[in-house]
């Protein structure tokens, strides 16, 4: 298995929320959120790999983080309302526990933690950390 399947799984569940994946950035793409209301950018960010055994047909595993950044646009008037929509829609496609695969990958959700949210030019950012667990074939 790879990182690819292992952030593809992952990728799955944010695009099974109820979030439009117009309203998504992901890594390496154009993208303009000059007419959204809102928007959220996705980062897979692989932390370690650890070999569970001593040949080349044991698996190593691999535990990370994926990073979902939420954009509302600053002074909006709402009291931050949209951005705590937002983030607990990206909260209940990741719950604690949960489990996902890609590929036959799969990959477990250990737990999140919000990131505090902070004035950022024209928006205002915050999001959620998700730390991951996964098996993969070695490469």
């Amino acid at each position: 298995m790879s990182d690819l399947n292992i952030r593809r799984a992952l990728a799955t569940l944010l695009i099974s929320s109820s979030i439009p994946q117009s309203n998504i950035a992901w890594e390496n793409t154009a993208f303009d959120p000059a007419n959204l209301e809102y928007y959220i950018a996705f980062y897979f960010l692989p932390a370690s790999d650890s070999a569970m055994g001593k040949t080349i047909d044991s698996s190593s595993e691999q535990l990370g983080l994926v990073q979902v950044s939420v954009f509302t646009k600053l002074n909006s008037g709402d009291y931050g309302t949209k951005y705590l929509e937002t983030i607990d829609t990206i909260k209940a496609a990741f719950l604690d526990g949960a489990e996902t695969s890609y590929n036959d990958q799969v990959v477990h959700v250990l737990d999140s933690s919000n990131i505090s949210p902070t004035d950022s030019e024209s928006w205002y950012q915050g999001g959620l950390t998700v730390n991951y667990l996964a098996f993969k074939k070695r490469v």
